[in-house]
């Protein structure tokens, strides 16, 4: 039974968000190798690792973003393996568009907001569910399980 199509609709919106957070990792990396050894006007640090700020956080959005990429990808496949880490950052980004509304980024924010809200409905749609229960009896039916 192939993944319903709201389902298909919200794994699309996650890789997509994922897509644009790899993006801006890509940015931060690039600003940091730019200005490699200038002092920062945003950041108050004589701490050589001060230089790396960007890096490091583009390696967090790499592995927090990654994960999510794999889950939307796994579920556009038809597999059932992404639900949780996906709904996780979810939850998550709800609170980064509060902050964007907050800090005057209110474009930013309401596009940020819509693919949440997206994510959220594919995910928890009657028949997402209904298709992530149907798999689940399945596999506990299945000789061996």
């Amino acid at each position: 039974m192939p993944a319903p199509t709201i389902l298909r609709i919200g794994a699309f919106t996650t890789v997509l968000q994922s897509l644009v957070a790899f993006a801006a990792a890509f940015w931060l990396i690039y600003r940091d190798l730019q200005t490699l050894g200038e002092d920062s006007p945003s950041l108050e640090s004589s701490a050589p690792a001060a230089d790396w700020i960007g890096t490091g956080t583009a390696v967090f959005i790499f592995f927090v973003f990654g994960t999510t990429l794999v889950g939307g990808l796994s579920l556009l496949r038809g597999r059932h393996w992404g639900r949780g880490p996906i709904v996780l950052l979810e939850f998550l980004l709800v609170f980064v568009a509060f902050y964007m509304f907050s800090g005057g980024a209110i474009l930013a924010g309401v596009i940020t907001a819509i693919s949440v809200v997206l994510v959220l409905v594919g995910m928890f749609h009657r028949s997402s569910v209904e298709w992530f229960a149907t798999s689940y009896g399945q596999r506990r039916t299945a000789p061996g399980a």
